[in-house]
């Protein structure tokens, strides 16, 4: 059973758009709000963003110093909960990626599994189309074994781990998140070997637009007229520039260097007068 496409025609009540992940969405995150934004043609429209440097679906995790809460503990559910209480006819949809992140930090396949079923029935409960990207096998087979120690030790470098055991736990997770996609309604988002290079877990900077504008399509087709599309997209770069928008809506628990601790909790971002960003 797939999940049913809006056609795009005016939503009724507030649009909803969800974006998770971690540093394939830091760094796309322009490209993921701006093409979010064509996909949300009601007024007015929300957008809840948690992403962050080596965030984990399950665990305080992150990288260059920042600890992040894990996607499933950063109140996602009751902050949608908050937003349906003040307009219940709030729809939408979620995108779901950088899955695999979980795999170096030494979490099984099953908490891994859980941890994502746990969110995705938690969106659907909630009338929220779900889509979730595949991960990039392909890229990640044809790296070859000293270039892959060498990302390893640069990207998680107290994760020791061979090539052959992340490839065995990517192909079970890939196959759960395949089972899961069947058994929730839910949408498995294809991802293509020519969006990575030498990096084979992080998206080409050249193919981010491309990527976010495949996956986005799968679950919430952009709607509204060419001019509308046009406005958004300049909103969305003008409003927060890339390094701006990235900052501003990064939410760290702690920040190691600086043996910091932070409340969290989310942060409100507005655009215009019917538009707003929260961050988790």
């Amino acid at each position: 059973m797939q999940t049913p496409r809006s056609e795009g025609p005016a939503q009724a009540g507030r649009a909803l758009g969800v974006l998770l992940g971690a540093s394939n969405l830091t760094l796309a995150l322009p490209a993921a709000v701006r093409e979010g934004l064509r996909r949300l043609d009601a007024s007015p429209r929300t957008l809840v963003v948690a992403h962050g440097p080596g965030r984990s679906y399950g665990i305080d995790a992150g990288v260059v110093g920042f600890r992040f809460a894990g996607l499933s503990a950063c109140r996602l559910a009751e902050q949608i909960d908050e937003i349906r209480a003040e307009d219940d006819g709030c729809t939408g949809w979620a995108l779901l990626t950088d899955v695999g992140n979980d795999i170096l930090y030494g979490c099984s396949v099953e908490e891994i599994l859980g941890w994502v079923d746990g969110i995705a029935a938690s969106l659907l409960e909630r009338s929220l189309a779900v889509g979730i990207t595949a991960l990039p096998l392909e890229s990640i087979r044809a790296l070859r074994p000293l270039k892959f120690a060498v990302l390893r030790r640069a990207l998680f470098p107290f994760r020791p781990m061979s090539k052959d055991e992340v490839l065995r736990r990517a192909g079970e997770i890939q196959s759960g998140l395949e089972e899961i996609a069947r058994s929730r309604a839910a949408r498995l988002l294809p991802v293509r070997r020519e969006w990575y290079g030498a990096d084979p877990i992080h998206l080409l900077r050249g193919r981010r637009d491309e990527a976010l504008r495949l996956w986005l399509d799968g679950i919430a087709p952009a709607g509204g007229s060419p001019e509308e599309g046009e406005a958004d997209d300049a909103r969305g770069r003008s409003a927060a520039p890339s390094r701006g928008l990235r900052r501003r809506t990064l939410r760290p628990v702690a920040w190691r260097w600086a043996g910091l601790r932070f409340a969290g909790g989310p942060k409100r971002l507005a655009l215009d007068a019917r538009t707003e960003i929260i961050a988790l």
